[in-house]
């Protein structure tokens, strides 16, 4: 909140230049840092019981992509009414409504039972902040390494988020350009955002509905099913049908995305000990992050070197090929008594 604030008060006075963007998104991205763990490891403290996590991570993908649907024609509009200071401005009040409301959860008292194992009971006992940080991290690092499900798991996620990261962002308008005329190119990249959104928020509201069973077959089922998506950018279709099948295949990327992001939600929370979610879910998003810088640097190199379709195609099938090993391998079993053993 108070670096969208300060955006705005820099902006309003003429003063923002782009070395203030750069250092401010780079606070910006380690404040998320440690917001993301933090808030993804609560809710499962926030629910009654276990069967209604699917549920609980249903609305919470649901109010996600609700905002992602709203957000830019919304942004648009402020941008045109009242300049982009404005726009900045309105953000500052959602940052204040978000604040509020997390100031008003409360999280139930913990249980005193003991936790499912040595580290998370180490784990659970009140300290201060920063204090044994390096015995925290090395519990947190060596718990990932000792369950061949997770860490395999973490590794499938980040290859397959390498592959795909960047498509949407530089391969896609990339070919868009090439391939249509601008007006129209603009249409579509807009056009693809909407249905991306839309296709995650079907997803999430059939989990919501259904609890599906056999979580891995749905998790990296998702990856196939985005990996297949995205192929379609690379195909040679007839001209009239590329703006359809752009859009359907966006719809397909978040449908696929979402059951993947939330079935893998789902999964951390049920069989991970509670007292080192948060650091799995530090180590998680360390694991999907770390490759993108080079798979967006590499994306580009295709895609202006040899061609856009090729990124597509590329991905795309990296993507399918690391879901179905992963459905394949039978360690990532999803076994209730796998489950217990490892706690």
């Amino acid at each position: 909140m108070l670096l969208v604030l300060l955006v705005t008060f820099l902006a309003w006075h003429g003063w923002l230049q782009v070395w203030h963007i750069i250092i401010i998104s780079l606070i910006f991205g380690t404040a998320r840092g440690f917001f993301g763990p933090a808030y993804r490891s609560l809710s499962p403290q926030l629910v009654e019981s276990k069967e209604h996590l699917p549920s609980a991570n249903a609305m919470n993908g649901l109010s996600k992509q609700s905002s992602q649907l709203i957000g830019p024609p919304l942004g648009s509009f402020l941008f045109i009414a009242r300049s982009a200071v404005g726009a900045f401005f309105f953000d500052v009040l959602t940052f204040i409504f978000s604040v509020c409301c997390m100031l008003s959860v409360k999280a139930p008292v913990q249980s005193s039972s003991p936790a499912p194992d040595e580290a998370s009971n180490q784990s659970s006992q009140p300290r201060k902040l920063f204090r044994g940080m390096g015995d925290d991290l090395h519990q947190g690092i060596h718990y990932v390494l000792r369950l061949p499900w997770l860490w395999l798991s973490i590794l499938v996620i980040s290859l397959a988020n390498a592959g795909v990261t960047g498509l949407d962002q530089i391969a896609l308008p990339k070919l868009l350009v090439t391939n249509f005329l601008n007006q129209n190119g603009i249409f579509l990249l807009g056009g693809f955002s909407s249905t991306l959104a839309l296709g995650a928020l079907i997803s999430t509201m059939l989990i919501g509905l259904f609890n599906p069973q056999h979580q891995r077959l749905y998790r990296y089922g998702g990856l196939i099913l985005t990996g297949l998506a995205f192929t379609f950018f690379g195909l040679p279709l007839a001209p009239t049908w590329q703006p359809l099948a752009f859009l359907l295949a966006g719809m397909l990327v978040g449908f696929g995305s979402g059951i993947t992001e939330i079935m893998w939600d789902i999964q951390l929370q049920n069989r991970v000990a509670e007292g080192m979610l948060g650091r799995v879910y530090s180590i998680y998003m360390l694991g999907v992050y770390a490759l993108v810088p080079l798979a967006l640097w590499l994306t580009g190199v295709v895609s202006d070197h040899i061609s856009p379709t090729w990124a597509f195609l590329g991905g795309g099938l990296f993507s399918v090929l690391l879901g179905v090993v992963a459905i394949c391998v039978r360690s990532y079993s999803d076994t209730p008594s796998m489950a217990s053993s490892e706690h």
